[in-house]
């Protein structure tokens, strides 16, 4: 089994679905470890797209049970069942910063770096370049190290941390948009993105070139465009055009930024936006979202134990409905949706995102 190893703040999930989605595309077995999960845990773990049986996960789940914290009894799970299925490849998401984190323990060949954002600053540092020596830790000597262009602060890291490793560095170009909605990139043409995110064409390139840097191996450009068109990433800027509920996890300042000038490209009319937030995020971009866009505001707590009461977080909105229950609070978000011919945003928590899934019977 080899290994890659998926690193960074935003866009980690996706980039590491579209490599294990090419792997499997070009006919190797592909085992792949996400996280967090949307509606139910077996969603972190796949295999060639499927999920782990849930009495396997169970089993497992006991075997493992004093590894310490879930993710690293997750983890284990994860190996244990790709080794006995002998998947060809094992594809790693880094669950946090990356010098610590359970998936660095294995030997991963490639590493693969999305962008690296203000996040998790408690743990990881309040500056760019402190998150970037954290997530660049888990570099190894003489392997490929392939990023896309960073701010400063962290292309130094990257640069510096790949040189004392005489490790190769590799550093994605920029994408072409056709006037037809598709993506070129290095001559392979007609790449379909299902999203509008402009990280979500990025993620696709990078991933493209994290699979072209495993050695020994044969990846058609075809078999790269059919897994591209085939990847759609749930709960990231998902739109349901028959409801009018457009979904989407983000939660830190850069993945909200970007939610929000899609807005601004995309959206006319009336708005509800359906929020809740972990206990030390800065909502500070969706207040101004919900504030250019005039949204009626609901807040719930999607996680008792992570998120902020939805009182709390009603404090800073200009105006905002609290309402704590999450089934309660989609509901009436629904319903005044419906009633003011509005969009329905449901953005600021993944396991929001989940729960509004789950409301819609969606299967991940």
């Amino acid at each position: 089994m080899r290994f890659i190893q998926i690193l960074g703040t935003n866009g980690k999930g996706t980039t590491s679905t579209y490599i294990a989605n090419i792997l499997t595309e070009a006919g190797y077995r592909t085992g792949l470890y996400t996280s967090p999960h949307l509606i139910s845990r077996e969603e972190r773990i796949r295999i060639d797209g499927k999920k782990i049986p849930k009495e396997v996960f169970d089993e497992l789940e006991r075997k493992h049970v004093d590894e310490g914290s879930f993710f690293k009894v997750f983890t284990k799970v994860c190996i244990d069942w790709f080794t006995s299925e002998s998947v060809d490849f094992a594809v790693l998401e880094c669950g946090l910063g990356g010098r610590r984190d359970p998936t660095t323990f294995y030997p991963s060949e490639v590493k693969v770096f999305t962008r690296i954002g203000m996040d998790h600053m408690h743990i990881l540092g309040n500056s760019i370049e402190s998150i970037a020596e954290e997530k660049f830790a888990a570099v190894r000597p003489h392997i490929k190290v392939v990023t896309i262009p960073q701010r400063k602060a962290a292309m130094d890291v990257a640069k510096r941390v790949a040189s004392e490793n005489d490790a190769e560095l590799i550093v994605t170009d920029g994408y072409s948009l056709m006037p037809d909605g598709t993506v070129s990139y290095k001559g392979i043409n007609g790449l379909q993105i299902n999203s509008p995110a402009d990280a979500a064409k990025i993620n696709a390139c990078l991933a493209i070139e994290a699979v072209k840097a495993i050695d020994g191996i044969d990846v058609s450009d075809d078999a790269i465009k059919e897994a591209v068109r085939k990847t759609v990433m749930p709960g990231r800027v998902q739109y349901f055009r028959d409801e009018r509920i457009l979904i989407d996890g983000a939660h830190n300042s850069d993945a909200l930024e970007e939610l929000h000038t899609i807005l601004r490209k995309h959206h006319r009319g009336n708005m509800v936006l359906l929020t809740a937030a972990t206990v030390r995020k800065d909502v500070s971009e969706l207040s101004r979202l919900a504030d250019e866009f005039g949204a009626y505001v609901v807040t719930t707590c999607a996680v008792p134990s992570r998120n902020l009461r939805a009182v709390e977080l009603a404090r800073q909105f200009r105006s905002a409905v609290a309402i704590e229950d999450v089934h309660e609070a989609y509901l009436y978000a629904r319903k005044k949706a419906h009633d003011y011919d509005a969009l329905l945003l449901v953005a600021g928590s993944l396991y929001l995102a989940g729960s509004a899934l789950g409301e819609l019977g969606y299967e991940c």
